[in-house]
C-alpha cells in the first residue's frame, strides 16, 4: 500500500495558515490531486486552523500547531494537533441553514461546511492536546 505524507508545524498566528495551504497545494500538485478536492480541503484547513488560533488559547504565548497529511491509495487523512484548551468542534448542533442569514445565530456554519466536505471528522483529547482527524475517501473518483 503506497503512502505519502508530510508534516508542517506552525505557530498560533493567523498568517501561518497560508503556509499550510501553500504546502498542501504543492503536495497536491506533486501527487496530481484534483483541483476541486484541493479547494475543499483548503477551506477545511482555513476554518479549523482559524478557529484554533482565534479561540483556542487564553494567553498570548506562542503555541505550536502540527498538521499531518497522509495520502494512502485513494484516501486522504488530515490530523491537526494543538495544545489549546479542550474543545470538540464537532459536538455542536448543525446550524439552521433553512433560516435567512439575518435570522441565524452566529457561528457553526464553518464547521458544518467542514463536516459536509469530509467523509469523517473526529476529535479526541490525549496528553493535553486536541487531535482533530479528517478523512476524505475515494479522492480519485
Amino acid at each position: 500500500m503506497k503512502q505519502i505524507s508530510f508534516e508542517i508545524k506552525i505557530e498560533n498566528q493567523l498568517t501561518e495558515i497560508v503556509k499550510v495551504i501553500n504546502h498542501f497545494k504543492t503536495f497536491s500538485t506533486d501527487h496530481a490531486l484534483k483541483e476541486k478536492l484541493v479547494n475543499m480541503i483548503c477551506i477545511a484547513f482555513d476554518e479549523l486552523l482559524n478557529n484554533t488560533i482565534s479561540y483556542g488559547y487564553n494567553d498570548n504565548d506562542v503555541h505550536e500547531i502540527t498538521v499531518n497529511v497522509l495520502l494512502r491509495e485513494s484516501d486522504l487523512m488530515i490530523r491537526l494537533t494543538d495544545d489549546g484548551y479542550e474543545y470538540n468542534p464537532f459536538q455542536e448542533q448543525n446550524p439552521d441553514t433553512s433560516s435567512s442569514i439575518s435570522e441565524r445565530e452566529i457561528g457553526g456554519l464553518g464547521i458544518h461546511i467542514v463536516k459536509s466536505i469530509m467523509d469523517s471528522c473526529n476529535y479526541e483529547r490525549a496528553s493535553n492536546k486536541n487531535i482533530t482527524t479528517l478523512i476524505k475517501n475515494k479522492i480519485n473518483n
